[in-house]
């Protein structure tokens, strides 16, 4: 009885399959995207946001120094937000079909959303940048993230710096 009972629980919740199909072309893919950068990950931190489903948690985001860009303005650093979500239970949460970034790995990364907010998922053409040969080779050379601005003010010792 009890073995009936705990095969119809796993008969009745399979995993969840990835719910997208294969990315679009290159060009497809670029011109649906905000920004198209190269990067290695150097760090990883929580956000505290409300999930799409209105519960407050802490999203993990992922910090990218950017090596090469092709669509967007990117500065040297960058934040991309991923759909995993640590809830106050405890739990974990996945929104969507999250794209696990690797600590110290480097990747083509083609993000979506607000230039500030941007975030990145399995469905895209995303992907470690030593298996992404065929679009690099497409897309060409790009060019080099836009460095942080800086004023400066030389009045006696007075020096200010902004960074934006």
């Amino acid at each position: 009885m009890l073995l009936s009972i705990a095969l119809a629980i796993i008969v009745t919740h399979p995993a969840r399959p990835v719910r997208c199909f294969a990315p679009g072309t290159l060009s497809q893919e670029l011109a649906k995207a905000t920004a198209v950068f190269s990067g290695k990950v150097v760090g990883r931190d929580y956000v505290v946001e409300n999930t799409p489903s209105g519960e407050v948690a802490q999203r993990l985001v992922i910090d990218i120094a950017v090596a090469r860009v092709w669509k967007g303005h990117m500065k040297p650093n960058v934040t991309v937000y991923t759909w995993e979500y640590l809830l106050p239970n405890g739990y974990m949460r996945i929104f969507g079909e999250n794209f696990n970034f690797e600590d110290e790995t480097e990747y083509l990364v083609y993000a979506f959303g607000e230039p500030d907010h941007l975030w990145a998922d399995q469905c895209s053409r995303t992907r470690e940048l030593a298996k992404a040969p065929a679009d690099l080779k497409e897309l060409g050379d790009g060019r080099e993230p836009t460095p942080n601005k800086a004023l400066h003010a030389s009045r006696g010792s007075v020096f200010l710096k902004m960074l934006y």
